[in-house]
């Protein structure tokens, strides 16, 4: 429930020996410790005592606060702009208004709750276009595909890869509507048919470099997984895709993180007790390498023939190295 607190204020002048009252009016806001630009911090006995220092229109608010020592810290402010919960704080503004009250200025209706203006029309606290009302707060109002918006999140809030376009929710560059879902494009975005299900090929570069687990949310991202090789032949294109592009390796969808020395294919199946291009999964298997990658045959090891695996660190960015994401068609 919100109360009013009238601080009455003494101001005395230098050439009147009779002091001029006035009076300002102060609504407590709660438990609330406040930010942004101060104008005084300082030591006081009592409450009425901070809200002297505080003096509209310089002053917007203030709050005091109850120190173990028994001693009071009071702070005002000419801007606030966030809050903190704090139970031994407690925040007074300035001619604050809450919804629904009278307003002549958009400030009054702002410190106490964001998102809200006041209304020309009315000269009443409201929340702004593209919120609405919910209990003392102002939140956003949420958009299906096909509706109105004023900003992306709108549209967020009910349909994930969204936005808002020409002030109407639609799905992003990359993605179709089915519903009212937006479904990723693969073709849109860049994949191509190659062994029978779609594929796309991150070619490597020294500019963003990108770690294992990088990786794989990398291809997640775009509604696939690591490409995992079927056969030789696929094993060789690998190989050919990171030379193409003068790289180093291609992270490998194998770690064994969730048990040392049991090696997993990401799809979850087992690799065993299998060789993989003549590599023993056991061997050079230390505790801080549980991510593989595939080594190109003429890249940094030329004399090294055919393309080999190695374990490395599955959180380590690392440059020259290329993700290859497949999907089904």
């Amino acid at each position: 429930m919100w109360w009013w607190v009238y601080v009455t204020l003494v101001v005395m002048s230098a050439r009147v020996t009779l002091a001029t009252v006035t009076s300002h009016m102060y609504r407590k806001q709660g438990h609330m410790y406040a930010g942004g630009d101060v104008l005084v911090s300082r030591k006081v006995r009592s409450n009425i005592e901070c809200g002297w220092e505080c003096v509209p229109p310089e002053c917007v608010g203030y709050h005091i606060m109850d120190k173990t020592n028994g001693s009071l810290q009071c702070t005002t402010f000419s801007f606030v702009n966030n809050f903190t919960q704090h139970p031994d704080a407690l925040y007074y503004c300035s001619g604050c208004r809450n919804k629904g009250e009278n307003c002549s200025k958009d400030e009054q209706c702002t410190e106490f709750t964001p998102n809200s203006t006041c209304s020309p029309v009315t000269s009443v606290c409201t929340c702004d276009e593209f919120f609405e009302d919910d209990g003392d707060l102002c939140q956003l109002k949420a958009s299906q595909l096909g509706e109105q918006c004023g900003v992306k999140e709108q549209c967020l809030l009910v349909t994930h890869n969204s936005t808002c376009e020409a002030t109407v929710c639609v799905c992003q560059e990359t993605f179709n509507r089915e519903g009212n879902i937006c479904k990723f494009d693969h073709r849109k975005a860049g994949f191509t048919e190659y062994g029978g299900r779609l594929v796309y090929h991150r070619i490597p570069g020294l500019v963003f470099p990108i770690s294992w687990n990088g990786a794989v949310q990398y291809c997640k991202d775009r509604d696939s997984t690591m490409f995992i090789p079927r056969n030789a032949n696929e094993f060789t294109w690998i190989d050919d895709q990171i030379r193409s592009y003068l790289g180093i390796a291609a992270h490998f969808p194998l770690n064994d993180k969730n048990l040392e020395g049991s090696l997993m294919w990401n799809d979850g199946t087992s690799v065993g007790g299998e060789q993989i291009l003549g590599w023993d999964p056991l061997s050079l298997n230390l505790d801080l390498f549980d991510c593989v990658a595939m080594f190109s045959s003429k890249g940094v090891y030329p004399l090294l023939t055919p393309p080999y695996l190695a374990y490395q660190e599955c959180s380590l960015f690392i440059v020259l190295y290329s993700v290859i994401c497949e999907a089904p068609l």
